[in-house]
């Protein structure tokens, strides 16, 4: 029986260094996995052995919300199916590289990294075109936790189009949690006041106007997350009411009666020192951030 083990494992690590190594050659993944692309022709990330389709991609460089955002294992693979790369006229030259697609990441300050190339391997033994999708750049440093980030991405062709992932490791949940202490900490401390501004550009290069503000969190419920927030702008003040929702958005809805430069804010935690929220108004894009430093105290 050991022996009979022995020789199995053998195989196995002989069947996984061919399929890391391959090139032109088209990998047999079926008769190793049998896969099953249930929900048809598109993409998929087959993540702990199950493969689950990518619907729709989001503009990444927009408003990503924590639910946009797929924590994944990380032994996650990635596969296209049914769609034909091979003549190239979907997107650019023929694999192993294509056109329009990669790999980029979103640190915890917001800044944006990549993007790097994706290669595309043919997988043999399906009754559609399927390819293996395999990311160059720091695929395994961000896999291996080893450093943060806030999301990274599978980008497509399109504009700033992409699917946001996040990969589950011991050292996520760890951090996940120090964000969740961090965060009904800002919340609870309803004597600490914090700077913010909205900035109205044009593009990245042309700002229209920055209004500063600051915030004072009034009221939280942590069983709830029912949170109440008193803003102030050199023309006023205005109330907020919003909730947290999971543990990274945070939405304020301006209350009835006050008028404000936007009535709803959805916030997203970045790292532990902003908040954030991107929107267009009127095809301009409008920022607002909070700086989660305190300014004063009552």
């Amino acid at each position: 029986m050991k022996i009979r083990n022995h020789h199995t494992l053998l195989l196995l690590a002989i069947a996984v260094f061919l399929m890391t190594s391959s090139t032109g050659k088209a990998e047999d993944f079926r008769a190793n996995y049998g896969l099953k692309f249930d929900a048809g022709i598109g993409f998929y990330v087959v993540s702990d052995g199950i493969p689950y389709a990518l619907t729709w991609a989001k503009n990444i460089k927009g408003q990503i919300n924590e639910s946009d955002i797929s924590e994944i294992s990380t032994n996650a693979q990635f596969y296209s199916y049914g769609l034909d790369f091979s003549v190239g006229a979907m997107a650019g030259p023929q694999p192993p590289h294509l056109l329009g697609y990669g790999l980029s990441y979103m640190d915890t300050n917001g800044n944006f990294h990549g993007m790097w190339a994706a290669r595309f391997v043919p997988v043999s033994g399906y009754d559609q075109k399927v390819y293996r999708i395999v990311f160059e750049g720091p695929y395994d440093d961000l896999k291996n936790d080893t450093f943060q980030y806030h999301f990274w991405a599978f980008n497509v062709p399109g504009d700033n189009q992409g699917y946001p992932f996040h990969f589950k490791t011991s050292k996520s949940v760890e951090e996940q949690k120090e964000l969740q202490d961090f965060i009904s900490k800002v919340l609870s401390n309803k004597d600490k006041v914090y700077n913010g501004t909205v900035t109205v550009s044009l593009d990245p290069q042309t700002i229209l106007q920055v209004s500063p503000f600051q915030i004072q969190f009034s009221s939280y419920d942590e069983k709830t997350g029912i949170v109440n927030a008193k803003v102030s702008y050199q023309f006023g003040k205005t109330d907020y009411t919003g909730q947290l929702l999971g543990t990274q958005q945070l939405t304020l809805k301006q209350v009835p009666g006050d008028n404000s430069i936007d009535s709803t804010w959805n916030l997203q935690f970045i790292g532990q020192n902003k908040l954030v929220y991107l929107y267009n108004n009127g095809g301009n894009s409008v920022k607002v951030e909070i700086t989660l430093q305190e300014t004063s105290t009552k």
